[in-house]
């Protein structure tokens, strides 16, 4: 039988709380939370582990598949209140399920990668619903994987999940120590290394043939590339506009630049 939780302070609610608030938590317990019916049962789909499954009885009522579905591969269970689904939710409306889950084991070995395939990297891209718009786009588009250095937000931050729409559970993602070090890397197995710029003087990416072995950087949302990573790849390219804007957002920006790799010729 899951055991029934009605208070707030109740142990449990408040470790899902810190897990769901807190980065460094997340990395100490190796654990993250999904919240909603849908990212619960991508999860399922995806094979992630879930450790802790939490609902409604209301939610469970209303949704008697999905909730069997997942309960079969939860390790706990627990009931809570209405009232405290929504102090565990982000959503106005909670649908109510959420889910502790391990960290995922989809990381990057780069020392394995042949020399063929299309990445891209992000340095220090900071707002989470950007980092969230750019892995899912990223998994849709085919992008092999995702290189990102530590100063990027957390991809276990819960808008990152709810913006990716489980593709962090399908896209192979590495966070870095050393960007610098990663692109060293990925030169040495034959990747074109470009490094987007808001730059009109640098290459416009309709002029580029993106082949199967590119890599390609995006900067911070204020203030781009560092000048290291810029002079540390070979080639720095820019996506033309025409009107007044003189930058787009990061997902935005990397959502075109994905377009182009995997449809250049």
């Amino acid at each position: 039988m899951p055991e029934v939780i009605c208070s707030k302070d109740n142990k449990k609610i408040k470790d899902v709380v810190k897990l769901i608030n807190f980065s460094k938590y997340r990395t100490k317990k190796g654990l993250f939370v999904i919240d909603g019916l849908r990212i619960c049962l991508d999860a399922v789909k995806s094979n992630v582990d879930i450790c802790e499954f939490i609902y409604t009885s209301k939610s469970r009522v209303k949704n008697e598949d999905a909730f069997k579905e997942i309960s079969i591969l939860a390790n706990s269970q627990y009931e809570v209140s209405e009232d405290i689904m929504k102090y565990l939710s982000s959503t106005v409306n909670p649908q109510g399920f959420i889910c502790v889950c391990k960290m995922l084991d989809n990381n990057i070995n780069i020392d394995k990668i042949n020399n063929r395939g299309k990445f891209i990297g992000l340095e220090n891209v900071q707002d989470p619903s950007n980092v969230g718009a750019i892995i899912r786009t990223a998994e849709a588009l085919g992008i092999d994987g995702i290189i990102a250095s530590l100063d990027c937000c957390d991809i276990y931050n819960p808008k990152v999940i709810r913006t990716s729409m489980g593709a962090i559970f399908r896209i192979p993602i590495l966070y870095c120590n050393d960007m610098i070090l990663e692109i060293e890397k990925m030169k040495r197995l034959n990747f074109n290394v470009y490094a987007s710029v808001p730059n009109c003087r640098a290459l416009s990416i309709k002029d580029i043939s993106f082949n199967n072995s590119s890599f390609v950087l995006i900067g911070n949302e204020g203030n781009g590339l560092s000048i290291e990573v810029i002079k540390s790849s070979h080639h720095k390219i820019n996506i033309p506009m025409f009107g007044k804007a003189d930058s787009l957002s990061a997902s935005m920006a990397a959502g075109i630049i994905m377009w182009e790799m995997v449809n250049s010729k």
